[in-house]
């Protein structure tokens, strides 16, 4: 019998950042949240693991509707950051509720092709220009990478 040693699917590395900073949107325009964490990848076959724990507010004044939206930006060399994933998470106001609390998980995978260094960024807006926050109360948001071998 021929033994073919197992490849891929091991974690080369693991990066992680934490955030208290508390982060507040009024526009319907995507804006950056800080938390952010790079991590270079050491093949181009390697994927990336993304996994993001925030805690969020959404809140309106006048008793109408609201939804906080969010998306992950990528950045790959300095080249600029563009929209990777788009979420809206399941957290907004009604007429009856002006706020709502509650927290944001995401776990994704990205397989970039690089070794250069890649940031991945969480963004977020308002739905109805009302108000969107990270970390109400100096709560914990965290952003964690793994690379993967693809191999």
């Amino acid at each position: 019998a021929t033994w073919v040693a197992p490849g891929g699917g091991k974690i080369l590395q693991v990066v992680g950042n934490n955030s208290t900073s508390y982060v507040t949107n009024t526009t319907t325009t995507d804006a950056t949240t800080g938390l952010s964490q790079a991590i270079t990848p050491s093949s181009t076959d390697s994927d990336i693991v993304v996994l993001i724990s925030a805690r969020m507010l959404v809140y309106t004044a006048g008793g109408g509707q609201n939804r906080a939206e969010t998306s992950i930006y990528r950045d790959i060399g300095g080249g600029g950051f563009s929209q990777l994933w788009d979420f809206s998470i399941s957290l907004g106001t009604s007429l009856v509720s002006t706020s709502d609390y509650s927290g944001l998980a995401v776990c994704a995978k990205d397989s970039p092709s690089t070794t250069s260094a890649v940031t991945y960024t969480l963004y977020m807006k308002t739905s109805a220009a009302d108000s969107v926050q990270l970390n109400p109360y100096n709560q914990l948001s965290s952003i964690v990478l793994m690379e993967v071998d693809g191999s």
